[in-house]
């Protein structure tokens, strides 16, 4: 057992936060993840026979009037992923504060 670890279990100290070398671990996995994701996400565009995703939307929201729903169906996303890129991509405007869902 590490010698830290082994005092504050003595001396039954808490810690109340990640320490740095944890915190970096979690971000690196985060990217990681990240990275998979959107790896996954490219390979269904182009399953889809898209090279992107301003392209996919274009087709779908656009040309053919499909819901936001039936699009993140679709691809396998969820709702925060796909309002951020609606977002990003100006297809969707930022919810007012008082009218957003709750």
């Amino acid at each position: 057992m590490r010698t830290v670890r082994r005092l504050l279990d003595h001396y039954q100290i808490r810690r109340t936060g990640q320490t740095t070398a944890q915190q970096e671990v979690g971000a690196k996995a985060r990217r990681a993840q990240a990275t998979v994701w959107q790896a996954q996400r490219q390979a269904r565009l182009a399953q889809l026979g898209f090279t992107d995703l301003a392209s996919y939307l274009q087709t779908r929201m656009i040309e053919e009037g499909w819901s936001i729903q039936r699009v993140r169906a679709e691809l396998r996303v969820s709702r925060s992923w796909m309002d951020e890129q609606l977002l990003q991509l100006g297809l969707r405007r930022e919810p007012d504060q008082h009218h957003g869902r709750r």
